[in-house]
C-alpha cells in the first residue's frame, strides 16, 4: 500500500480529533435524546475526518510495518485520542464496530 494512503488518515486523525467534537451540552444523554445530533455530526465531522475515523485502523493493518508508522499509531492508542475516537463512533452508533476493529488490529 502507498505510504501516503497510510499516513494521510493518521495525520488527519491527529489534527482533527478533539474532545466533544460535536459540542454536546452534556454526555449524560442517549444519542436518541439529542434532537440535533445528525446536524452536529454533519457540521463538525467533515468527509476527510469521517474517512480517517472509519478507516485509519484498516490502513495501518494492511500496510508494511515501519518504525514511523508504529510511532504514529502509538500516538493514537497511547493517548486520549483513542477515547475521542470512541466518542465519534458512539455518535455514529458504531462503537461495536470500532471495538471489533481494535480486537482484530491488536492480534
Amino acid at each position: 500500500m502507498d505510504t501516503n494512503l497510510v499516513y494521510a488518515p493518521l495525520c488527519i486523525f491527529h489534527i482533527g480529533l478533539e474532545f466533544n467534537i460535536c459540542k454536546l451540552d452534556t454526555s449524560y444523554l442517549c444519542n436518541s435524546e439529542i434532537t440535533d445530533l445528525e446536524e452536529r455530526i454533519a457540521a463538525k465531522i467533515f468527509p476527510p475526518l469521517s474517512y480517517s475515523y472509519q478507516f485509519w485502523m484498516k490502513h495501518s493493518e494492511i500496510s508494511r510495518f515501519s518504525a514511523k508508522l508504529a510511532v504514529q499509531v502509538k500516538g493514537i492508542c497511547g493517548s486520549d485520542k483513542m477515547l475521542f475516537w470512541l466518542g465519534v463512533l458512539n455518535a455514529w452508533g458504531s462503537v461495536g464496530q470500532g471495538v471489533q476493529s481494535i480486537a482484530q488490529w491488536s492480534r
